[in-house]
């Protein structure tokens, strides 16, 4: 979520409609009920991908995450030492 609605959702308590968050790109689209199920599980189909691809993707997208839990050493973190 882009910074400015967290302020504004932290701030003032606002919330969104789904055009809202669709126009925010929170979402991509926004459904009524009776259509959801459907529009979710064809959306799920085409996410048929390899396993080992997503965890690959999932191990370069957090990368900087993945090597502070691999210092294992707490007194590090707490310190403020988190560039990596």
């Amino acid at each position: 979520m882009p910074t400015y609605l967290v302020e504004e959702v932290a701030l003032t308590g606002k919330r969104y409609t789904g055009t809202e968050c669709a126009e925010h790109h929170l979402i991509v689209a926004a459904y009524p009920n009776e259509e959801l199920m459907d529009r979710v599980m064809a959306f799920a189909k085409g996410l048929n991908k390899y396993r080992g691809v997503v965890g690959e993707m999932k191990r370069v997208l957090h990368a900087n995450i993945i090597k502070l839990m691999e210092k294992d050493d707490l007194e590090y973190i707490k310190q403020g030492n988190i560039a990596v």
